[in-house]
């Protein structure tokens, strides 16, 4: 898991002076701050006074202090001037913004709010005052620390567009972007994070008066993001540059912004595995902020998490287990069981008991983690696609650890719904692109002994929660009076409870091994570890569904579900009758480099030569499971993939010797169409209008190359009933093409009810943004995929294919977790589709438009299922034949949909050796369809029947 941390050590606020009140730097004209003619029995003068001394106070990291005056102050200001005036705003900004440096979000929180509104109040709504930019930005950062990104990212905006661009705030605009750069760092996107970063850094230097200090800040910022992007040679510089900057503005030794560089400089060097460096680092750091902010901090919290990795790593694991728990401790505390902190603490405590051979232990700790995460998820969901893609990216490796170890232990059913909870919002980032309402919600579910332990875990959290608050409450009125005698047996029974529930939490963390290592003895031949009855039923029933499921789709069929960790390849294969795993020891950097580069690269062009990945890939993911697959008499393969797993074309994965797909029928698994996968289309069922709608691009737009074999694909494939003269068409149905092919045609084809829609044009897919990516229509319109889902509500009855014959329409990227190609899955099941063929890679006009009509021929004459008929198109065009079928007179078909003996006529061999590439090498000219760049791309998903 690599959260970022870098909010914890933010810049958490800051303060202002009463005459920055107004435009032009002067004050309200009825809101006056106090005259030279003031004395100190003047209210006005001593709250003035005051937050002065407040703001002194803040400014030396002197914080508890600055409260107890900002609190004084600000009561004086609401006796004097009410509580709506803007100068009241100035004592909450301030008070507001220590609680915020002394991590109490919460009570910062409405302080900070309340200071807005009075603004917003004072000067309107849409008012641009550079102080509003301030309050914006603090209460911003404060929702940040508190990991609510989705409220944070539009206050920053709004906070930065008031200073942008205004001469002398230069300084203001640099600190703001910073700030929202480490939004995007925090949500794992750090290369947009590194270009605002360095756009911040260049506004900065143009400043009236740049200083040391601030120049250490950004140069901090900056290496956090080197480090995270494991750059930490140049972090490592950036850091000392940093602290070389600060010794120069003459900072004390134990001025909190130290402790925070030097924290950070420590982690660079331990993920260098440089522990004898980073270890006094990181003590020296824990130190200070300890000094600074107490024993109960967010910053003390993770100094006391990274020592704890340090310690784990060099095999102290008692100590590593004692500062994780107390940076838990504090995590769960301060920021809620939901944080992204909490679960990365959550997600380190996992990988230590698993690391001492404490299976159970780790896998409880690990479901608690995602659940966290699955909080968090679920909160940033109005954000764009893309940033959500990119914390799901940042966060997937505690999903990814805990189902390995779920299946480790045996418990597949419990690691499939884990990667399912992870792959299902991949396709709800594209289908709910920058809103809606339909959040996916789920929750990794626990043992009865785990939930048992959860819930009391839960409890003394909830616990510790309130007593915090209720002190917290009694400290503020302790520093604006004196207590008075019930008030302080009150303050001394909270700190007696919050011992007794700081016990009971390390209790139960300490009995956590105990409980489940009984639960795993006392169950140990339970499939389940000994589940709560409605949790073993859920999982049951979910096994027994989908091996019903598998069954009635046909002998031989198989789902195969991978899951890539970080050491290796999970395989988790599920017949009608049973289940078993296996293993591949390939790393995921390994696999990653070899499909992307190796194997993508070359099958991506028909010059390439991809045989050497292809067996690679082969080894890895098929061979492990071949001989049970022979054994069971497998016929019909269906992939669930992870990962760069899904830029994977299994046809061609080959074994030396044949390709996949010369053995098997293939398709995707997609949990959108799941419920559809058992119905079966009639193809004998023609209706009077037809079976296909076609629409295809032939004329050159803007941007995009003419499709001259589009016009003879539609005419091959669909025979017009509306057009005049012979047909040479496989189906009935209409076309449109060009001009005729517009939205109202795309609209009245759904509306129709056709059961077949074939799109034959360019598709522009943006990975993560459903917005900019659009299908060109014949007549040079665009339809964006926000388009396509609403249109796809017009159908009129069940579509059973919708076939996207186009350049790259299953992928838009070289991105390498292969989000996009389940995205345009999902946007097409989504809408009422029981699937969707679409290809891999830009493909060629006239070999396309042979194998459409190919496949077309094989599924309406011939009667296969829709699996079959594409491999036989495929296998044709690898044998460099015209696949052509007779369905012999009283030959039938099979339920299933694969013909017998006796169907296939004309020029096919299912005998007929391998040809187009040899197992060495290529052999094939680039015109040669029988290389897979011409047949490999097609991708079948959904229901195959």
């Amino acid at each position: 898991m690599t959260v970022a941390v870098c909010a914890v050590f933010a810049v958490a606020g800051s303060v202002w002076h009463p005459a920055q009140a107004s435009p032009g730097g002067e004050p309200a004209a009825s809101r006056q701050t106090p005259g030279p003619a003031a004395t100190a029995e003047d209210p006005l003068y001593e709250a003035d006074r005051l937050a002065t001394q407040a703001e002194t106070l803040f400014m030396q990291s002197r914080y508890r202090e600055a409260l107890e005056l900002f609190e004084r102050s600000l009561a004086l200001f609401e006796s004097e001037l009410g509580p709506d005036d803007i100068m009241v705003a100035r004592a909450l900004n301030g008070l507001a913004a220590t609680h915020a440096r002394l991590a109490d979000y919460e009570s910062a929180l409405p302080f900070y709010q309340r200071s807005l509104d009075i603004f917003d109040s004072y000067y309107g709504a849409d008012n641009t005052n550079t102080n509003t930019a301030t309050l914006l930005n603090n209460l911003a950062l404060a929702y940040q620390e508190t990991g609510r990104y989705a409220l944070a990212l539009p206050l920053y905006r709004r906070s930065l567009a008031i200073v942008d661009g205004l001469a002398g705030r230069e300084r203001d605009a640099a600190m703001i972007q910073r700030s929202l750069a480490m939004l995007h760092h925090g949500l794992g996107d750090h290369e947009r994070a590194l270009a605002m970063l360095d756009q911040a850094i260049d506004i900065y230097e143009q400043s009236p008066e740049p200083n040391d200090a601030d120049r250490a800040l950004f140069l901090n910022s900056l290496a956090l993001l080197h480090s995270d992007m494991a750059n930490h040679r140049t972090a490592i510089s950036l850091y000392e540059q940093s602290l070389n900057l600060l010794d120069a503005a003459d900072l004390t030794h134990d001025h909190p912004t130290i402790g925070r560089v030097l924290h950070n400089l420590a982690t660079a060097h331990r993920e260098l595995g440089e522990h004898d460096v980073a270890l006094p680092m990181y003590l020296r750091s824990l130190a200070i902020r300890q000094r600074a902010f107490g024993a109960d901090h967010t910053a003390t919290a993770a100094s006391l998490d990274n020592l704890a990795l340090l310690y784990g790593e060099t095999g102290q694991y008692a100590l590593a287990l004692s500062l994780h728990r107390r940076s838990l401790l504090i995590r769960e505390t301060l920021l809620g069981p939901g944080h992204p902190h909490t679960a990365l603490t959550l997600a380190r405590l996992a990988a230590l008991h698993h690391a001492r051979g404490r299976p159970q232990a780790a896998i409880v700790l690990g479901k608690r983690a995602v659940n966290a995460l699955q909080s968090t998820r679920a909160s940033i969901w109005s954000l764009e696609a893309g940033l959500r893609a990119r914390f799901d990216d940042s966060v997937a490796d505690t999903y990814e650890d805990l189902a390995q170890r779920l299946i480790e232990a045996g418990r597949l059913g419990e690691a499939m719904q884990v990667l399912d909870l992870l792959k299902e919002r991949d396709a709800f980032d594209y289908l709910r692109s920058g809103g809606g309402n339909d959040v996916p919600e789920g929750q990794a579910g626990y043992t009865k002994a785990e939930a048992q332990w959860v819930d009391a875990y839960d409890g003394i959290s909830r616990r510790l929660g309130a007593i915090s608050r209720q002190y917290e409450q009694l400290q503020a009125l302790r520093r604006t009076r004196d207590l008075n005698e019930e008030e302080r047996a009150r303050r001394r029974a909270l700190l007696d409870a919050r011992d007794v529930a700081r016990a009971a939490f390390r209790d139960q963390m300490d009995g956590l091994f105990v409980t489940l290592a009984a639960e795993a003895e006392a169950g140990a031949d339970d499939d389940f570890l000994r589940l709560s009855a409605d949790r073993f039923e859920e999982h049951a029933r979910e096994l027994r569904a989908r091996q019903d499921t598998l069954g009635e789709l046909g002998p031989g069929t198989v789902l195969i579900y991978y899951a890539l960790t970080d050491e290796a390849l999970v395989i988790i294969v599920t017949t009608a009758s049973s289940q078993w795993t296996a293993r591949a020891g390939i790393d995921r950097d390994r696999l990653r480099q070899l499909i992307t580069l190796d194997f993508a690269g070359e099958l991506g062009s028909p010059w390439g030569n991809p045989m050497p990945a292809a067996r690679e890939l082969y080894d890895a993911m098929i061979r492990p499971i071949r001989a049970q697959l022979d054994d069971y008499g497998a016929r019909t393969l269906m992939f669930s993939m992870q990962d760069a797993l899904r830029y994977v074309p299994p046809a061609a994965l080959h074994d030396g010797e044949r390709f996949l797909i010369e053995d098997f029928a293939i398709a995707l698994h997609s949990s959108e169409a799941s419920d559809k996968l058992r119905e079966r289309f009639d193809v004998s069922d023609v209706r009077s209008d037809g079976l296909v709608a076609g629409l295809g691009t032939v004329q050159a737009h803007a941007g995009f190359s003419a499709l001259p074999a589009v016009g003879r694909e539609l005419d091959s494939i669909v025979i017009d009933v509306d057009a005049d003269g012979d047909a040479d068409g496989v189906a009935a149905g209409t076309i449109a093409r060009d001009d005729d092919f517009d939205r109202s045609a795309l609209h009245t084809a759904l509306e129709d009810g056709f059961p077949v829609l074939h799109l034959a044009t360019h598709f522009h897919f943006e990975p993560a943004n459903q917005h900019n990516s659009f299908l060109l229509l014949g007549n040079g319109d665009r339809m964006t995929l926000t388009d396509i889902e609403d249109s796809f509500e017009r159908r009129d009855g069940e579509i059973d294919l919708v076939t996207l014959s186009a350049c790259q329409t299953a992928v838009g990227s070289a991105r390498s977790d292969g989000k996009d190609i389940d995205a345009l899955s999902a946007v097409v099941l989504g809408g009422g589709a029981r699937s969707v063929l679409a290809t891999l890679w830009k493909v060629a006009d006239e070999s396309t438009g042979d194998l459409m009509v190919d496949f077309y021929q094989m599924r309406f004459d011939g009667g296969l299922n829709k699996a079959e008929a594409l491999r036989q198109a495929q296998l044709a065009m690898l044998r460099g034949e015209t696949a052509t079928i007779e369905v012999a007179l009283g030959a039938g078909v099979p339920a299933d949909g694969t013909p017998d003996d006796g169907t296939i006529r004309g020029s096919f061999n299912p005998e007929g050796p391998s040809v187009g590439l040899t197992a060495g090498g290529a052999n094939a000219a680039p015109g040669d369809t029988r290389h897979p760049f011409h047949w490999a791309p097609f991708i079948l998903t959904g229901n195959w029947l």
